[in-house]
């Protein structure tokens, strides 16, 4: 039987190295050692936010689509009205999406179509240009759950760039650990989300998974 190896000592110049140094440098710390511990505390953070971003990213997608099919029906993504009411790069990145799928062979639909396009392009549905021909018509399906006070295009817009920005960010890897408006930020996508979402076992989920994150020391625990 071989004997087993000892193991190695981490060495933090060659897991700085790795992780490039470039990107640690926007970590505080005079040495090696202590650039891996906020980087490590920022992986944690970036955890503790991935599950309330994550579902209400899906479940935007998923309100934006079902109002997308009630105006221009289950092919809203080939659809002449659809394509005379966004931008010519929305357009373009639809018919991109088609491209992708039949490339690979797949059936074209609805739900393949959604799962092809990226946050931004949902987010981008809520600017001023789709207010009177796409959101005011589908407010109470996109936002069923919300109160009337905050509904208004405008607002809702807000919140959704502050969701993208900082989900952007946790999923490309990005710090999170120095974000003034961190914890407010935290609070505000679980209050948003709670009242956009769908079903109570939904909400219910979401504040199970603030609980845990708490539990575990993340935002403002850290």
């Amino acid at each position: 039987m071989k004997a087993m190896m000892p193991r190695k000592r981490p060495n933090p110049a060659q897991a700085c190295h790795d992780l490039s140094r470039q990107r640690l440098s926007a970590y505080a710390g005079a040495t090696d050692q202590e650039k891996l511990t906020q980087y490590a505390k920022n992986v944690k953070l970036s955890e503790a936010l991935y599950p309330v971003l994550q579902t209400l990213e899906v479940v935007l997608r998923n309100r934006v689509e079902e109002a997308l099919q009630g105006q221009f029906g289950s092919a809203w993504y080939s659809a002449p009205d659809f394509q005379a009411l966004v931008t010519p790069r929305t357009w373009d990145t639809v018919q991109k999406a088609i491209r992708d799928l039949d490339a690979r062979r797949r059936t074209v639909s609805s739900g393949a179509v959604v799962a092809e396009l990226s946050f931004g392009f949902w987010t981008h549905l809520f600017i001023g240009r789709y207010e009177t021909g796409f959101y005011t018509p589908n407010v109470g399906v996109l936002l069923p759950y919300a109160p009337p006070s905050r509904r208004s295009r405008a607002y809702v817009q807000r919140e959704l760039d502050m969701v993208r920005r900082l989900r952007n960010r946790v999923f490309h890897h990005e710090p999170i650990l120095n974000r003034p408006t961190l914890l407010q930020d935290y609070a505000r996508i679980l209050s948003r989300g709670q009242k956009w979402r769908g079903s109570r076992e939904t909400r219910v989920q979401a504040h199970g998974w603030a609980w845990s994150a708490r539990r575990e020391g993340h935002p403002g625990h850290v």
